[in-house]
């Protein structure tokens, strides 16, 4: 009971105080030693969380089976026994898990051979081999393709000569130029991720969407297989990207699909602690979705989800995703003119430590602060801050030519005397930004918020959403 107490009052607190903890069960005898209560109650809670189904992985269910299996050798039930180790087996089989199979192999032969009568344990340890010859050819094939997979993801560290000879080797590799050399649906994942990876490194726009439609594919077909914690991971990435760039090639149809099949994996497998992976992937489309389709209704639907999301699953989310998720936000609610409900977006972005997985959005953060205080026509704000902007990206060494241009034309148009001085100082901004921002270093950021349509909306005096929205329909072909 006494862990039960400090597991609860740990819980109770917003933040850990040992010190108060400590004073808290002051005179407690089994609490003398602390570390050791600690220890205790982390051991403790591991071992409630093991027990747990959601908790429950392939491994921890291969394990219970083993231990089952040893419970029934020991009482002697080998026939039991048996019927349990050929229940396993299925099941290893259909979820290719190799490395496991082959140790089941070698225990029913172990059985068998205490309790088959001798033609029937001649007759069963032939089969076993003929099985345990199929198993080594196909583990086999998994590991070649498996290799062919970490050669494309270590190749873009080598030098350009190097690299393009590493891509070579295995784009001309025979078991490369076929699928039906595949001799496993794992395999099968590798050959196409591996090519997927390929003509995305080498900057191949026409690829993506077969190999990936292909991955998804597979896994759909075969979703026992997201039993696996690494095969769950491609398949909810794989469908994340696939959507990703469904929406920046116009194809929004596609992309809500993409969605509903993430939102779909809940009811189909049991994902657990995955939820928060589901999570941010599947509102970070709907996000995105919003953004290009305008979609005021939606998307401040969307952000209400992402609110209580980002509560439920504090501790779940990597700070990564919680960036992205933040800034999505952040950049809807400025396209949609809603700068004072995007500011608070944006604080979190800038206030988030530079050593993060997206230092981008962080220093980005920073210019959309200014644009939102501009649109509010805080001026003062924007005078104040830009100065302190430019010496932290400086400092930083995140001064590029987006971030000077956009600090040179707030300076300027904070000094502009009339409103033809201002119109000039935005025109020439809008011109930098056609030379800057065909530099791929921008190519996220500016497709999510853009910014030279911020500044033509400004030169327009229409709200931001109504511009793009004239630009989109300029850009719908005639029936």
């Amino acid at each position: 009971k006494v862990y039960l107490k400090v597991f609860e009052a740990i819980l109770a607190m917003e933040s850990y105080d040992e010190a108060a903890l400590k004073q808290m069960f002051k005179g407690e005898k089994t609490l003398n030693n602390f570390s050791i209560a600690k220890s205790n109650l982390y051991e403790k809670i591991l071992e409630v969380m093991t027990r747990m189904p959601h908790h429950q992985n392939l491994e921890t269910k291969f394990d219970k089976f083993r231990h089952q299996i040893s419970i029934l050798l020991k009482k002697s039930l080998y026939k039991q026994a048996l019927q349990r180790v050929k229940k396993t087996i299925r099941i290893a089989e259909k979820l290719e898990s190799f490395r496991m199979l082959q140790d089941l192999y070698e225990l029913h032969r172990e059985i068998a051979r205490n309790y088959l009568p001798p033609r029937d344990y001649v007759n069963l340890h032939n089969e076993i081999r003929a099985k345990e010859s199929w198993l080594r050819e196909v583990n086999s094939n998994l590991q070649r393709y498996k290799e062919f997979y970490e050669t494309a993801n270590i190749a873009p560290y080598f030098r350009r000569e190097i690299r393009k000879a590493m891509i070579g080797s295995i784009l001309r590799h025979p078991l490369m130029q076929d699928e039906s050399e595949c001799r496993s649906v794992s395999a099968q994942l590798y050959f196409f991720r591996t090519w997927n990876y390929l003509y995305s490194i080498q900057e191949r726009d026409s690829g993506w969407q077969y190999f990936s439609g292909k991955i998804i594919q597979i896994l759909s077909e075969n979703m026992h297989l997201l039993a696996d914690a690494g095969v769950f991971l491609v398949y909810v990435n794989t469908v994340f990207d696939y959507g990703y760039k469904c929406i920046f090639e116009g194809e929004i149809d596609d992309a809500r699909e993409a969605t509903e099949k993430l939102k779909g994996i809940r009811k189909t497998v049991k994902t657990g602690e995955n939820e928060a992976l589901i999570f941010s992937r599947s509102w970070k489309l709907t996000m995105m979705i919003s953004r290009h389709e305008l979609d005021h209704e939606s998307g401040m639907a969307a952000i209400k989800e992402i609110k209580n999301g980002l509560r439920k699953f504090n501790d779940k989310l990597s700070r990564q995703d919680e960036m992205e998720l933040e800034f999505m936000v952040a950049v809807f609610l400025l396209t949609m003119e809603h700068p004072s409900e995007a500011i608070p977006w944006i604080l979190r972005l800038r206030e988030v430590r530079v050593t993060s997985n997206r230092p981008d959005l962080h220093f980005y953060s920073w210019l959309l602060f200014l644009i939102a205080h501009f649109n509010l026509g805080h001026f003062d704000v924007v005078e104040q801050q830009t100065p302190g902007t430019r010496n932290y990206l400086r400092d930083k060494k995140a001064l590029g030519p987006l971030e000077k241009q956009a600090l040179d034309f707030f300076k300027k148009v904070i000094r502009a005397k009339n409103m033809t001085e201002t119109r000039e100082v935005m025109e020439s901004f809008s011109n930098q930004l056609d030379l800057i921002l065909g530099n791929k270093r921008y190519g996220t950021l500016t497709e999510n918020f853009d910014i030279k349509g911020w500044i033509e909306s400004r030169l327009l005096g229409i709200p931001l959403n109504e511009y793009l929205a004239g630009q989109q329909a300029s850009q719908v072909p005639a029936s």
